[in-house]
C-alpha cells in the first residue's frame, strides 16, 4: 500500500517550522534550482515500442509518480536527511547513514512505499516483525530513489539519465548501505536497463523486489537531456499487462550451477552482445543476449574485444535477471558444446 503520509517513528521526526523548512530549501537553492529539472511523461503503445530501439533510452520500472525528494546536506556540522514533498508543505528529517561526501548536498527524487517484508529477495518467511523498531507497525518504510539530480554539490539536471544512474548505484557501493531488520527505514533504488533486458526485468527481476506491487509498467527515459530552447526530452510510460506472457526462448539451458564457455559476438550496439554455443555438429547455435548490467562488465568486453568482433568467454549465470554474463576470457578456442550439458530447445 502506498503511503500518503509518514508514520510518527522515532527515525522521522517533522519539521513544522516555516523558518526551518525555508531554511532547509535556500541550501538546496545554492546548489540547484529545482525549477532547472523539466519532466514530461507521454503514455505509449504498444506497438509504438520497438520505434524506441532508434534512440538510446534507459528503462526501469514505471512507480508511480515521485512526489517526494531527499535532500543530504549538513546542518551546523550535522549530517541531515531531509524528506519533503514537492508541494512543499510537508518536511521530514529522517535518519540515513550514507558516505560522507554525499552530505556536502545531494538531491534524489524518490517514492515512497509501506512494506511488510523487509527481506529485498521476496523471501516473506524471513521477515520477524518483532525486529522493527516500533511496537506501533508490522510494516516498515521503502524509500525507493527514482533519480539522482545533485551529486555532492554538482548538478546533474544536465547529465544523462544512464550518468545518473551509475552515480546513484555508486552512492550505494561507497556507503555500503544495507538494510537490516532492526531498521525502520529501507534505502534501495529502482534498477536501469537497456533494451534487450526488458523480457529479463520483467519476468524474473521484478518479482524478487519487495516493491513488485507497486510496478505498473516501464518507464522509457531517453539518454540525451534538453538544451535551451529546444525543451526537454520526452519519457514514456507504457502499461504491461498483469497477464502478459513470457516468449519462448530458443535455447533455454537447464545447468546454471557452473560457467559454461560461450563465444560473445559484438552486434555494433553499446552493451550488446550476442551469445552463441555449439550445437552436436560443432555448429553455432545463438543462445541470448549476455547481460551487462555493470560499468565493470562493460568496459571487460569493450576492452578485450576493441579489436576482433567476438570472442570465447567464461560466463556465470545471474539468477536475478536469468541471464548468463560474461565474467573473464576462456582460454578455449570454441565454446562448450550443448549436448555436452542438459538443455531445452524450441528450434
Amino acid at each position: 500500500m502506498r503511503l500518503n503520509y509518514l508514520p510518527e517513528h522515532v527515525d522521522i521526526i517533522p519539521i513544522n517550522s516555516r523558518y526551518q523548512q525555508t531554511q532547509i530549501l535556500s541550501q538546496l537553492r545554492k546548489f540547484l534550482d529545482l525549477d532547472e529539472i523539466k519532466q514530461n511523461h507521454v503514455f505509449l503503445e504498444p506497438k509504438s515500442v520497438p520505434q524506441l530501439q532508434l534512440r538510446p533510452h534507459c528503462v526501469t520500472f514505471n512507480t508511480g509518480k515521485c512526489i517526494f525528494w531527499m535532500f543530504l546536506t549538513k546542518s551546523n556540522n550535522r549530517q541531515c536527511t531531509y524528506l519533503f514533498d514537492k508541494s512543499m508543505h510537508n518536511f521530514w528529517l529522517i535518519k540515513s547513514r550514507f558516505a560522507m561526501d554525499y552530505y556536502k548536498g545531494s538531491l534524489f527524487e524518490v517514492n515512497l512505499f509501506s512494506i511488510k517484508n523487509s527481506s529485498f529477495d521476496g523471501d516473506a518467511d524471513t521477515f520477524e516483525e518483532h525486529l522493527l523498531l516500533s511496537d506501533r507497525s508490522k510494516n516498515h518504510l521503502l524509500v525507493l530513489i527514482h533519480s539522482m539530480w545533485l551529486h555532492s554539490g554538482r548538478s546533474l539536471a544536465r547529465t544523462t539519465t544512464g550518468s545518473r544512474h551509475e552515480l546513484t548505484v555508486e552512492t550505494f557501493k561507497n556507503s555500503q548501505y544495507s538494510f537490516n531488520n532492526y531498521d525502520f527505514i529501507e534505502y534501495n533504488f529502482k534498477p536501469y536497463f537497456t533494451y534487450q533486458y526488458i523480457e529479463s526485468a520483467w519476468f524474473d527481476y521484478r518479482p524478487q523486489t519487495n516493491y513488485s506491487d507497486e510496478i505498473h509498467g516501464l518507464l522509457f527515459c531517453p539518454q540525451e537531456v534538453g538544451k535551451g530552447n529546444r525543451g526537454w526530452p520526452v519519457s514514456y510510460l507504457l502499461n504491461v499487462a498483469e497477464n502478459v506472457k513470457r516468449p519462448k526462448r530458443i535455447v533455454q539451458i537447464t545447468r546454471t550451477d557452473q560457467p559454461i564457455n560461450f563465444l560473445v559476438r559484438k552486434t555494433g550496439n553499446l552493451d550488446n552482445y550476442q551469445l552463441y554455443l555449439q550445437d552436436k555438429d560443432h555448429q553455432l547455435k545463438f543462445v541470448d543476449i549476455a547481460l551487462i548490467n555493470d560499468l565493470s562488465t562493460s568496459k571487460l568486453l569493450q576492452n578485450l574485444l576493441k579489436m576482433r568482433s567476438e570472442a570465447v568467454f567464461v560466463c556465470q549465470y545471474d539468477h536475478s535477471f536469468q541471464k548468463w554474463k560474461p565474467v573473464e576470457i576462456s582460454d578455449r578456442e570454441a565454446p562448450d558444446i550443448l549436448t555436452q550439458f542438459s538443455e531445452k530447445r524450441t528450434f
